[in-house]
């Protein structure tokens, strides 16, 4: 299907495929070619309608390519609205940019990138260029739509391998392929059509879940040289271990070094402690996306000698190490990143973008979990980054895709202690004493390496307290094991904390309110949502009345139980002047239906609102004016 596209026949599109686009495709193809395992061809083209300036992100075009790829025939045109003929991208307009963004990150990763500069919307913009691969480790996967507030009228995939190759394919949210066999090849073809533009929303799933794409492998390739098979976990698991041959060279000098470092430490843990701290001290990060594709870890020895390496090079390394004091290791490949992570069990492959450590055996029934490109991270400490997902053990014979530890709500808790003393001027001193541990712990951890200045700025940024002036602070984390924490002492005077108000004070109960947001509303919500942060924060406040301060009523008690957590509150009048508010929220994680939302905002608008009560207090201080009253 052809679109032969004018901008006079823009009413032609259906109101629906325009409504939320910023972009719409127009046309587009990819045909993958397999000739043979290490002959592989793609080709790619694509005329886009740009309606306005947000849709230029998505309009740019970005090619990517390694030392065992090329791209070639890269070209584009672009005719803008009042214009008659497209112009045409120049060579000089395609740049040819390397993907390493800093001094910190080496990388043989290249992209060419057209960015065109649009004067007048809507423009139309077409691109096209062939990529040709050495082979594959796997195949490239199709997304006809990459961005939210983008629109398709029409695209296809078609690939073509040699017939009788065995494929794994998996269709999300797109009809199944239509195939055939031509000229010696198997042709498997996809197609999508009038795919109206979806908004992003708040907790939404990862895009690969939201978003039509097709993923199609090979349980056999051939890459850089190397052959490995993706029948089984087990089988990517031997590729790694193979790949990990040969780099674990430690000179005797080093390994008789750490020998001497634990030959007093009868404890397994502890030795391992040792070890994993002499890395820390030895060592420091660098991201290297070089060899086998990003794959293959440097050797133990240019790391020892260099002082760095990347999570690859680092987790190899400190492997070495552990197994040279008798600590039973193992290499571990992850998909790390702060939200909430998916690996498609289904589909053998890399989709794994980081590399850890692991000591399946040292602790009875449980295994330590080690980040090893962190100079700062307690011993077994995950937090976000590896928590709460699943990740392949790399071990000879028995790799195996298994759970990294799981964080629950009750294991992120905060712990909040705070005592109030109420000022004659309206204001408040405020003393806090926090702890925190799990997800909560990372919150405030890398706080006790900050100047004094830049945790002051941090404090403030972070906290809501109006018109405050911090007095003091003090962060210092206790990097215990299996339980880290993280402690902070602060004291604020805060201004105008009250109000005078019908002949006495009125101010808020929990001083913290505006720490915790309503979730985003939605008329009515498209796609499914995720809590990939549970967590538990208890709060006790003090609050010291002054002497001729009269309370009537406390607020009532407040129990909210949900099936996304749950909300308490209690109040309590003692003998010494003071108000006790003990307050609890509870947020469980999960993935959770669209119709649900609605009963989750509710909950948090319960929260937030409950959050806001208010105690009033019969008092006429002298300092009282005319226009405090209403």
């Amino acid at each position: 299907m052809a679109v032969n596209f004018s901008f006079g026949q823009v009413g032609l599109l259906d109101e629906k495929i325009q409504k939320n686009a910023d972009v719409i495709i127009l046309e587009a193809s990819e045909e993958l070619i397999v000739e043979s395992e290490n002959k592989i061809k793609k080709h790619f083209s694509q005329k886009i309608w740009v309606r306005n300036k947000s849709g230029m992100e998505k309009a740019t075009m970005v090619a990517y390519y390694d030392k065992g790829s090329t791209i070639t025939n890269m070209r584009g045109t672009l005719l803008e609205k009042g214009y008659k003929k497209p112009k045409k991208f120049k060579e000089e307009e395609i740049h040819d940019l390397s993907t390493s963004p800093n001094a910190g990150y080496v990388g043989d990763g290249r992209v060419k990138v057209i960015q065109p500069t649009i004067s007048t919307y809507p423009a139309v913009i077409e691109y096209s260029y062939t990529t040709n691969y050495n082979g594959l480790f796997v195949y490239p996967k199709w997304y006809p739509v990459s961005h939210y507030n983008e629109a398709v009228l029409y695209s296809t995939f078609t690939l073509k391998v040699p017939e009788g190759t065995k494929l794994r394919i998996k269709e999300n949210i797109i009809d199944n392929a239509k195939t055939s066999k031509v000229d010696g090849k198997d042709v498997y073809h996809w197609s999508l059509r009038d795919f109206y533009a979806k908004k992003e929303e708040s907790k939404s799933l990862p895009e690969t879940m939201i978003f039509p794409h097709v993923s199609a492998q090979p349980y056999h390739f051939t890459y850089e040289k190397t052959q490995g098979s993706l029948e089984t976990w087990k089988d990517f698991g031997e590729y790694i271990v193979g790949l990990n041959k040969g780099t674990r060279d430690l000179s005797p000098e080093v390994i008789a070094e750490v020998k001497k470092l634990t030959k007093d430490i009868e404890s397994p843990i502890e030795k391992a402690r040792i070890v994993y701290e002499y890395v820390q001290s030895k060592t420091r990060y660098v991201s290297i996306q070089l060899g086998i594709g990003g794959l293959k870890p440097f050797n133990s020895s240019i790391v020892n000698d260099k002082g760095y390496g990347d999570c690859k090079g680092l987790s190899n390394y400190t492997y070495n190490l552990m197994q040279a004091v008798g600590i039973d290791a193992r290499y571990v490949i992850i998909r790390g990143g702060r939200g909430y992570s998916v690996v498609d069990e289904e589909m053998v492959s890399s989709q794994f973008n980081h590399a850890i450590l692991c000591l399946p055996n040292i602790v009875d029934q449980d295994t330590v979990w080690l980040e090893c490109t962190s100079q700062t991270t307690p011993f077994g400490y995950m937090g976000r980054f590896t928590g709460n997902r699943k990740a392949l053990i790399v071990e000879e014979g028995n790799s195996k895709l298994v759970n990294t530890k799981r964080y629950t709500a009750e294991d992120n808790l905060q712990e909040r202690r705070t005592i109030v003393k109420l000022k004659q001027d309206k204001g408040i001193w405020l003393q806090s004493h926090i702890e925190a541990r799990g997800f909560q712990y990372g919150n405030y951890e890398r706080l006790e390496r900050e100047s004094e200045e830049e945790l002051k700025k941090e404090f403030l940024k972070r906290y809501a307290l109006k018109s405050s002036e911090l007095k003091s602070i003090e962060v210092k984390n206790i990097k215990s094991y299996p339980d880290p924490v993280s402690k902070m002492n602060f004291t604020v005077d805060v201004h105008n904390y009250g109000k005078v108000i019908n002949g006495g004070l009125m101010f808020p109960l929990f001083p913290f309110k505006d720490d915790y947001s309503t979730p985003t509303r939605y008329r009515s919500r498209k796609t499914d949502f995720v809590i990939d942060y549970p967590y538990t924060d208890i709060d006790t406040v003090d609050i010291y009345l002054l002497e001729g301060m009269k309370v009537e009523t406390l607020p009532e008690a407040i129990d909210l139980e949900t099936e996304f957590g749950s909300y308490k509150t209690s109040y309590q009048k003692n003998e010494d002047q003071s108000i006790r508010l003990v307050r609890t929220l509870i947020v469980k994680g999960g993935v959770y239906s669209k119709e649900q939302y609605s009963d989750y905002y509710s909950f948090l608008k319960g929260v937030d609102k409950y959050d806001e009560s208010k105690l009033w207090i019969e008092y006429s201080p002298d300092y009282k004016k005319e226009e405090d009253l209403e």
